[in-house]
């Protein structure tokens, strides 16, 4: 099974995120845009800083976030798009239903890549967030 097989195996977790500092008037994120990713696209473009409260997102060393891009399925992923977009690529999968990729993203170009055409949702990798079930296993004894 792909990482991005699971991540639609019905691992969820919720991550909430506050936006610390003075309430600054930001650009729409698009509807596309997962509410917690919404919520730190609104943070980078605005200049604040977004602490998430529950399980974190994943970011690396430049400061991309990891995200979970589901496509509407087609013979032809927009790969040239997406990474014009800022996404660098990590996961991807196009056999139907399942169309997703996984790949980094600066926080900034988060509506960016929301508006490329092909794109569903832009959320958080669920298998990302997910506890390891063996880790929570050997935790239990």
């Amino acid at each position: 099974m792909t990482v991005l097989g699971l991540l639609r195996a019905g691992f969820r977790q919720t991550v909430l995120v506050v936006i610390a500092g003075a309430a600054v008037a930001a650009p729409e994120a698009p509807s596309r845009l997962s509410q917690e990713l919404a919520a730190l696209y609104q943070a980078a473009v605005s200049g604040q800083k977004a602490t998430a409260v529950t399980s974190a997102p994943h970011f690396d060393a430049q400061g991309r976030v990891l995200v979970e891009v589901d496509l509407a399925c087609s013979p032809v992923v927009p790969m040239a798009a997406l990474k014009g977009a800022g996404l660098t690529l990590s996961a991807s999968v196009n056999v139907p239903p399942l169309c997703a990729v996984e790949g980094w993203i600066a926080p900034r170009a988060l509506a960016t890549l929301a508006q490329v055409s092909g794109v569903v949702r832009v959320k958080l990798p669920a298998a990302a967030t997910a506890q390891h079930p063996h880790k929570a296993a050997s935790a239990q004894l």
